[in-house]
């Protein structure tokens, strides 16, 4: 029950209140006799609803009182569960927004695009030249098609008491969507990682689909753009190309391509 969708999760529990009260008003206008329908099921509501003036007590006889016994047991039982699927939705809207499933509403911040084993010591020179020069202002937002848990884990590690406000949002940085998420659109600066793993051929085809997604979600025009090579000659090349094709495109809007080279 507690998987259900929200709505399906107040409609199971009205399919159960419903003939409680039902049954219950049908219960206790037999047991007192000289009872109106609509008496015995405000009564019965009231009841198992625990609601302010209602009692379980009862001078129309034992089983009378037997029955508004039983609904308030009911309304115990009705409780709990309600309780249980708020407190379930409440967890997973906080889980859903430890795990970044929502976007990031960022303007003017730094966003690097995928993850390699030089992710931290970049985040790390970014914590020195903010503190520093000042430079690199606002959060840093990390898309990557890694898990956040594991992102999380090695910048709270590596990165502890640095002073960078580091965001981790897990996806495909190729996708325009995804993008969004981390809002790379309206950053100052865009770090286009090395994708690790990937040969120079592949990772270069990688690099230029995450640019052209950039340039897709609204990006690229006034931004920085830092684009990362492999450290070979073709992957260089192909860096090199990208950071041509990024200025020739964004020519009257002061566009500057850097680049640097380093490992997987």
């Amino acid at each position: 029950m507690f998987a259900m969708p929200a709505v399906g999760k107040v409609l199971a529990v009205m399919a159960v209140a419903v003939p409680l009260v039902a049954v219950g008003g049908w219960a206790y206008q037999k047991a007192v006799g000289d009872c109106s329908w609509k008496e015995a099921v405000g009564k019965t509501y009231s009841v198992l609803n625990n609601c302010p003036g209602s009692s379980v007590e009862s001078e129309r006889g034992f089983a009378a009182d037997l029955v508004l016994h039983l609904v308030y047991l009911a309304g115990l039982f009705t409780f709990a569960v309600v309780l249980g699927i708020v407190t379930d939705d409440i967890g997973t809207n906080v889980d859903q927004v430890r795990r970044g499933n929502y976007p990031v509403v960022e303007r003017n911040h730094t966003v690097v695009l995928n993850w390699n084993k030089q992710t931290v010591p970049v985040l790390q020179q970014m914590a020195i030249a903010r503190s520093e020069s000042g430079q690199f202002k606002g959060p840093v937002v990390v898309l990557a098609d890694k898990d956040k848990e594991e992102m999380d884990e090695l910048v709270a590690e590596e990165l502890e008491d640095s002073g960078l406000q580091v965001i981790t949002r897990s996806g495909n940085p190729a996708k325009p969507a995804e993008q969004r998420r981390a809002s790379a659109a309206a950053a100052d600066t865009v770090v286009l990682l090395w994708p690790s793993g990937l040969s120079a051929a592949d990772g270069s085809a990688q690099q230029a689909a995450v640019l052209s997604a950039l340039k897709t979600a609204g990006g690229v025009a006034k931004q920085k753009v830092v684009v990362q090579s492999a450290g070979t000659q073709e992957a260089d090349y192909n860096a090199a190309q990208m950071a041509v094709e990024l200025v020739c495109a964004a020519a009257h809007s002061n566009q500057v391509a850097h680049l640097t080279t380093s490992g997987d």
